[in-house]
């Protein structure tokens, strides 16, 4: 069809990717960041390093006491997650325990106890629904929330992340970055008296060394600690957003960015 037509995106807006409303210029999202930032920041400064602090309280919704000693005592959850095994592999070394939360090797030599781990037959809305949504609504009750995903190549790092095809994939695919992402947009959708300001940078640790993988150029990066921020990166590349899609759409050009080493096991892996 013609412009605004079958096919076309409204003018200034981003083509929706599967499961993501278009991002509409006319609603803006602005005003207070959800940490303590300077009024002016520029778009190109530091960025923080999420650690388990308090953030500025004039963001936070109240919390209920029962919440407040739950994160109090959790402040780190690990979980582990199966993917389906390949031709390529050997019969699987690990099993998981009755119960779902403690895994130990084939022969019994090796135990280890997990807040959860999720089997090879896993959704990936489970997954969120257990690891990412907690940490989301801490984000938006005012605190830092970090998902550090570890596992060697080709163990599903990526994909439990984003998903196939950096959270472009269908809507029952997409990893816990995209629909945190969504989560968020919906809560500021939701809200009347409180505005957000928010921000995206994608930084790659690749053999001890940092990359601003939305400006590869930049090479005037270090780590210094700030007294009411925490841990900084200082001069990495900001990407401010205001919907989903935007958000996608810094993920892809950051991940053209990455270092990718080819290996047996995966020729596509992450960093």
């Amino acid at each position: 069809g013609g412009p605004g037509g079958p096919g076309h995106a409204p003018a200034g807006a981003i083509a929706p990717r599967p499961g993501f409303p278009a991002c509409q210029p006319a609603r803006e999202v602005r005003s207070m960041p959800l940490s303590p930032a300077s009024p002016r920041e520029p778009s190109n400064d530091s960025s923080a390093i999420a650690a388990p602090r308090r953030a500025s309280s004039a963001t936070s919704r109240s919390i209920s006491p029962a919440r407040r000693r739950e994160r109090q005592d959790c402040c780190v959850r690990v979980v582990a997650r199966f993917r389906p095994a390949v031709t390529e592999e050997d019969r699987p070394a690990f099993t998981v325990c009755p119960g779902g939360r403690a895994v130990e090797t084939v022969d019994g030599s090796f135990h280890f106890d997990l807040d959860h781990v999720f089997a090879e037959d896993a959704t990936q809305e489970a997954v969120y629904n257990y690891v990412g949504k907690p940490i989301v609504e801490d984000v938006l009750s005012g605190y830092n929330g970090t998902v550090f995903a570890y596992g060697q190549t080709g163990s599903g790092k990526t994909y439990a992340m984003f998903g196939p095809y950096a959270g472009t994939g269908p809507p029952e695919q997409q990893g816990i970055v995209p629909r945190a992402t969504q989560e968020i947009f919906d809560h500021i959708a939701a809200g009347v008296d409180t505005e957000f300001t928010l921000h995206c940078s994608f930084l790659e640790v690749y053999r001890e060394q940092m990359r601003d993988l939305l400006n590869p150029a930049n090479q005037a990066l270090r780590v210094k600690e700030m007294p009411q921020r925490g841990l900084l990166v200082d001069g990495l590349s900001r990407e401010f957003v205001r919907c989903a899609n935007e958000v996608l759409k810094v993920m892809r050009t950051g991940n053209r960015s990455r270092s990718v080493a080819a290996t047996r096991q995966n020729q596509h892996s992450s960093r």
